[in-house]
């Protein structure tokens, strides 16, 4: 195998080293090192949902993450942190995970998260490593991104009891 490199002057000819011909060929045929799983061959599955997908500033939103895996894998760990991009997270709960009766097991997460920030905003990509029984074969699933808009406070929302101040009264 010949790599050109190009300069400026002209080109020359090199010879490949015998193990990056290797990785060269193993990664043009699409042939992911041992024990890694390419995603589109995953046993692991995500879909991610939110509720509802436009919020006023500083109202909660659920994101609610759904993990299908094989029975005989240990239950993937969701490691979300403190926040999911301008998202933060109030809280977080873990369901038990369920048989689905087609030898996969079915966990859904779900997160209470508010933003400070108005605009349209993106819940981004969580990926979530798993492993199967063995420990041997590991691999990433990642959810998709979610857009969510986020709005002010208008006038309108302000109530109507609201009254103002009074002045201060002499209690001597």
């Amino acid at each position: 195998m010949i790599l050109r490199c190009a300069s400026n002057e002209n080109t020359h000819a090199r010879r490949a080293h015998p193990i990056a011909t290797l990785i060269l060929v193993g990664v043009m045929a699409g042939l992911a090192p041992t024990g890694l799983v390419r995603a589109a061959e995953s046993p692991v599955s995500v879909t991610a949902s939110v509720n509802p997908s436009q919020i006023k500033i500083g109202d909660l939103l659920s994101y609610e993450l759904t993990l299908t895996w094989p029975v005989d894998y240990p239950a993937p760990v969701v490691e979300p942190g403190r926040a999911l991009g301008d998202f933060e997270i109030v809280n977080a709960n873990t369901g038990q995970p369920e048989d689905t009766g087609d030898g996969r097991r079915q966990q859904v997460h779900r997160f209470e998260m508010t933003a400070y920030d108005t605009g349209d905003l993106e819940i981004p990509s969580l990926p979530i490593d798993w492993r199967d029984g063995d420990g041997q074969t590991t691999g990433v699933v990642q959810t998709a991104p979610i857009q969510v808009r986020v709005t002010g406070v208008d006038d309108s929302d302000t109530a109507e009891d609201i009254r103002s101040a009074k002045a201060p009264v002499d209690l001597t």
